[in-house]
């Protein structure tokens, strides 16, 4: 008996499988194209960023070089210390020798010899030559696996820089004095910046920018990925394919509540290379008939169902 069930279940389930599969087969594939080709319209955010490598640069000391001596701390690395303190002990030929700061700031116990090189006042004079040079040298220093040497260094201010290289059309729009926000690559939180010097050429640009803000490790850090968010914006969220320019309006293809497809104008706020931000319910517009009047236009709204490619819907209609 148990047997003559099992095949029976297993028989049941074959007809059925069959069945579901002629039934999917004759659906016709417009069907289909249309779940792809369309989409809801809904609430999002996007971003305009730079995302770099940028070289850091600090207002710092190096107050002694251990040359592998060996020395005990009396200040964790990164920790604040004042003028006078006595910040380790170094055995020095057999002698014991105190070290003592002789500034105010953090201090830290390693050095990569870019101090005096890369320091906040040769950023004044800097040139795409001496980045390169610097820029050399560091990577000289890393293969060789010596970026980094026992010493005793005082990071004497809070404010610090950064230096970094992109491309002249990533950076139109900014200019010295400017304010940006960044952050480091993968994080999440943001600092303020200030641009305070731009140099151009015909392909790159040098950017410097001055933080007030201490991050994480920044006096032990010489290069940082960033993101400089040049601007952000958020509302309701559209793909740039699916935007179409009717009689100069700008506009996309949403499927009514009748089912049929319409052209509707909208006004964006701003675009990526994949999303745009736009007006939704209304927008409006300076009037071309009257002065000082404006029109107000019906546009999509939330969860409106819009056509993926606008381009080839307008050539279907």
């Amino acid at each position: 008996m148990r047997k003559k069930r099992k095949k029976r279940f297993f028989l049941i389930i074959i007809i059925l499988s069959i069945t579901s599969l002629f039934f999917l087969s004759r659906i016709h594939p417009s069907t289909w194209n249309f779940y792809k080709a369309t989409y809801n319209a809904e609430f999002g955010e996007i971003e305009n960023k730079i995302s770099t490598t940028a070289f850091v640069v600090r207002d710092e000391r190096v107050i002694k070089d251990l040359e592998g001596k060996k020395a005990v701390y009396y200040f964790d690395d990164g920790e604040k210390i004042a003028i006078g303190q006595k910040l380790a002990e170094v055995n020095s030929e057999g002698n014991i020798v105190s070290i003592y700061s002789e500034e105010s700031g953090l201090v830290v116990y390693n050095s990569d010899g870019l101090e005096r090189i890369f320091s906040p006042n040769s950023l004044n004079k800097i040139t795409f030559e001496s980045l390169a040079l610097i820029r050399n040298i560091f990577d000289e220093k890393n293969k060789q696996n010596k970026n980094q040497k026992d010493a005793i260094r005082i990071v004497t201010d809070h404010r610090w820089s950064l230096v970094l290289i992109v491309s002249s059309e990533e950076v139109k729009g900014l200019n010295a004095n400017t304010r940006v926000l960044l952050r480091r690559h993968g994080d999440a939180r943001e600092y303020n910046a200030i641009v305070r010097k731009m140099l151009t050429d015909n392909e790159e640009a040098i950017v410097i920018l001055d933080l007030s803000e201490a991050m994480d490790e920044f006096y032990n850090e010489r290069v940082l990925e960033i993101d400089i968010l040049v601007n952000s914006y958020s509302g309701l969220m559209i793909e740039n394919t699916s935007i179409f320019q009717k009689d100069e309006q700008k506009g996309v293809f949403r499927i009514n509540y009748s089912g049929s497809t319409e052209f509707v104008p909208i006004k964006i706020k701003g675009s990526n290379n994949k999303y745009s931000i736009v007006y939704d319910d209304f927008f409006t517009e300076i009037s071309t008939a009257a002065e000082n009047e404006t029109n107000r236009i019906n546009t999509i709204d939330l969860f409106d169902k819009i056509w993926l490619h606008g381009s080839r819907k307008a050539e279907e209609k």
